[in-house]
């Protein structure tokens, strides 16, 4: 975030950004490597091994493909605070789950009635996520979705969409409404097949609300294990 006098610039920290761009080069330096494996072993005669190395590399195109969207995605992130209005640069891959479509443009503050922002769960494979969404609601109706805060409830929790939220709240003396909890259908790990509720979907009560956090408190732990076992194994071999 800078600020020079009345102006406030936001950008997605410098932290991510470059983790999401070095995470997806080593992923397709790996998937290459992996294919370049699976070729000469299907040259060498061995078709069965072949086929498991390159359905483990077209795993690993696979995931080149979600981290460059979500590296385009906190590269071309950014919203300048005007004194009175918003020039937005939102790329179309600032969310997993909804599908807003890219927004570039200057947007008259006087045309936007509040702030609202939704917790949202997502169950698959026995597992949950939780994100909140932050969407800017127009005079006309629309909205428009800024971005969402995701691994809520876990070590991996991002908060930085909320925090802009708020300062976009703050200078604008815009009103913040939480719309509760609501769940979307997560598909396959929230990256096939998910899909978000509607925004005019009703909230979840207490017990639903309280049951998910617990799932996903409880996924969040699982993939902090995880990580930390992959850790562990790299540092011994």
């Amino acid at each position: 975030m800078t600020n020079a006098e009345d102006t406030l610039i936001l950008r997605m920290p410098a932290a991510r950004r470059w983790s999401a761009a070095i995470g997806t080069l080593i992923l397709l330096i790996l998937g290459l490597f992996m294919a370049a494996v699976a070729l000469a072993v299907v040259i060498a005669g061995e078709r069965a091994l072949s086929l498991f190395i390159g359905f483990i590399a077209a795993l690993i195109f696979f995931l080149v493909q979600v981290t460059g969207r979500e590296w385009r995605a906190l590269w071309g992130w950014k919203i300048v605070v005007e004194p009175d209005v918003l020039n937005l640069k939102l790329p179309a891959a600032r969310s997993l789950t909804h599908r807003p479509g890219s927004f570039h443009g200057r947007l008259p503050v006087a045309s936007v009635v509040g702030i609202d922002h939704r917790l949202e769960a997502y169950r698959s494979l026995g597992m949950a996520n939780m994100q909140r969404s932050f969407t800017l609601r127009l005079r006309d109706g629309r909205r428009i979705l800024l971005g969402e805060d995701r691994g809520l409830g876990s070590g991996m929790a991002t908060t930085f969409i909320g925090e802009c939220a708020s300062l976009i709240s703050e200078r604008y003396g815009l009103p913040l409404r939480d719309l509760g909890m609501a769940e979307g259908r997560g598909g396959v790990l929230s990256l096939v097949g998910a899909a978000a509720p509607a925004w005019d979907a009703p909230a979840l009560d207490d017990d639903a609300r309280v049951r998910l956090w617990r799932r996903a408190s409880a996924t969040g732990r699982l993939v902090g294990a995880v990580v930390l076992i992959v850790l562990i194994l790299q540092a011994v071999f």
